[in-house]
């Protein structure tokens, strides 16, 4: 949800943008020992998934990149007073039928999960983790570690590397080139599941 003041107007308008999978621009990144993960495109994927496991023995880690192309729509010249960015959290996964490493009772390490903005350009239908676009750590974001298995969900609410993010993006849409998520520490055993806009399930998109 964004809040912005128009400057010619000086009124205020409250935009959601929970895009689906045509307009949804999110993709994984997947490397994994042994594997050619690492030059496929995954970018269809009803998951966002940050993680870094093992498979049949084999070491791998997960990245997502997300995208809201809709913030184009928004005047260049407004100014953003207030912004929310949701992840939803998902019930079950193929990729992670564990759930979310991190909760109450659990015996893996914590999970939290950097949100970072992305700085080059990159196409959902075509990124892989060899050709992943580059990122920084200015104005990074931190979702906590997990609370529960299933269906976590996380707001980042109005902090001021969100806002300082999203009124970059609005004055110079050319720069809007996604956030990535990725494991503060990919390590194993973490992970942490939301459900992209590639879900089934309308009510998860990102928002």
């Amino acid at each position: 949800m964004i809040c912005a003041t128009g400057l010619m107007l000086n009124a205020q308008t409250t935009i959601t943008f929970k895009p689906d999978s045509s307009l949804g621009k999110d993709a994984i990144v997947f490397t994994r020992v042994g594997a050619n993960d690492a030059n496929t495109n995954f970018g269809a994927y009803p998951e966002l998934v940050m993680i870094t496991w093992t498979w049949d023995g084999n070491l791998g880690t997960n990245r997502s990149l997300i995208k809201f192309e809709e913030l184009s729509t928004i005047p260049s010249n407004a100014v953003i007073t207030d912004v929310k960015l949701k992840f939803y959290g998902i019930s079950s996964s193929a990729s992670a039928p564990q759930g979310n490493s991190y909760y109450t009772g659990s015996t893996f390490p914590t999970n939290p999960v950097l949100v970072k903005r992305i700085t080059s350009a990159c196409n959902e239908n075509t990124v892989t983790w060899n050709n992943q676009p580059s990122t920084i750590t200015a104005n990074q974001m931190t979702i906590t570690p997990s609370v529960s298995k299933w269906n976590w969900n996380y707001i980042i609410n109005n902090t001021p590397e969100l806002k300082a993010i999203v009124q970059d993006m609005v004055n110079y849409p050319s720069t809007n080139h996604r956030f990535m998520l990725q494991l503060e520490t990919e390590q194993t055993y973490r992970d942490m599941l939301f459900a992209s806009s590639d879900h089934p399930d309308s009510t998860l998109w990102p928002e």
